[in-house]
């Protein structure tokens, strides 16, 4: 039995799908998303000023925000069903819109921490909500666009 020339195209196409599949099907978390991501950032930097008497307390509280990302990266792997772990599979445009939200985060915490110094709680507290919630909610939309041109190409 002779295989085609369409029938391998379309098996590579497959393929493709195949490996794109964690990347581009996922469940959208949402507008509610970003607005989580800067509560989460003011928190991050509300609790480095609380101050309490006792150690194990004070790490509990300043842990607090950590323990929160963690439970939901768990609760999102759980309803996204698996996340990839290999990031050497991750597709080009993805890997670099990676990079530049952590680039734009660490952007975010430099400035935070420069108006923490200069000012205090009040300015960096809402200066790091609003660039991380900005700078997440960019990313979103960016995944977004990138990950529907990527089911377009393996689709044509």
């Amino acid at each position: 039995m002779e295989t085609s020339r369409t029938d391998l195209e379309q098996a590579r196409r497959e393929m493709r799908r195949a490996e794109l599949s964690p990347f581009v099907d996922y469940p959208r978390l949402g507008a509610w998303y970003p607005f989580a991501w800067a509560a989460w950032a003011a928190a991050l930097v509300g609790v480095l000023h609380v101050h309490l008497d006792s150690a194990p307390l004070q790490l509990l509280v300043v842990l607090s925000p950590t323990l929160t990302a963690l439970a939901f990266l768990s609760w999102y792997a759980r309803r996204h069903g698996a996340l990839p772990r290999d990031r050497r599979l991750t597709p080009r445009p993805l890997a670099r819109l990676a990079r530049l939200l952590w680039a734009g985060q660490l952007a975010v915490l430099v400035a935070a921490f420069a108006a923490d110094v200069a000012v205090g709680p009040a300015l960096s507290a809402p200066l790091a909500a609003l660039g991380a919630g900005l700078v997440v909610a960019w990313y979103e939309h960016r995944y977004a666009a990138i990950a529907d041109r990527l089911r377009r190409e393996v689709e044509a």
